[in-house]
């Protein structure tokens, strides 16, 4: 579980360090490998959604001073631990956006033992319905149908959504 949780948290620390070279760095030679890098933490087709266009001017920094204004490291609400019969432990870690302010579910990642060592093999964002819960549409990577058995449960932040907070207290 702790090898989990550092992960997750060194992707929040190595994502939010993208977003702001990719909104204040000009040179591309500092934004690209900090982009490669963070990428090197997801396992088969899923890719960060941090990019830019090749060639950027002035305007785009000046935009980009407001985009990093509203941009704030993810929010890591908790991790759940399963044993997936396939994938072995599979840990489900609940984070929110990269907008300030917000601190309700955004997405989970998935992360599982690859022949790469640990990796985000899955992300499913969030889809709230007031009244009806919450559900998770697949992003991308393996599609997680049954997860296995529920292992363990680390909890380090309540989300302020009211639905979000149902499900943070379930379990």
């Amino acid at each position: 579980m702790e090898e989990a949780i550092t992960f997750i948290r060194n992707f929040i620390d190595k994502e939010y360090e993208t977003w702001v070279a990719c909104w204040s760095e000009p040179d591309n030679n500092v934004f690209r490998p900090k982009r490669s890098e963070l990428n090197t933490l997801y396992e088969g087709d899923l890719k960060s959604d941090i990019y830019r266009p090749r060639q950027v001017d002035e305007s785009y920094f000046e935009e980009g001073k407001e985009q990093l204004e509203q941009t704030q490291p993810r929010i890591f609400f908790q991790v759940k631990k399963y044993q997936h019969p396939t994938h072995g432990n599979l840990y489900r870690c609940y984070v929110s956006s990269t907008l300030r302010g917000r601190s309700t579910y955004s997405t989970c990642f998935y992360l599982a033992n690859t022949e790469n060592g640990l990796k985000i093999v899955s992300q499913y964002n969030v889809s709230s319905d007031p009244g009806n819960g919450i559900s998770w549409n697949w992003r991308g990577g393996l599609k997680l149908d049954k997860l296995g058995e529920l292992v363990e449960v680390r909890k380090f932040q309540a989300p302020t959504d009211p639905e979000h907070l149902k499900e943070y207290e379930a379990e």
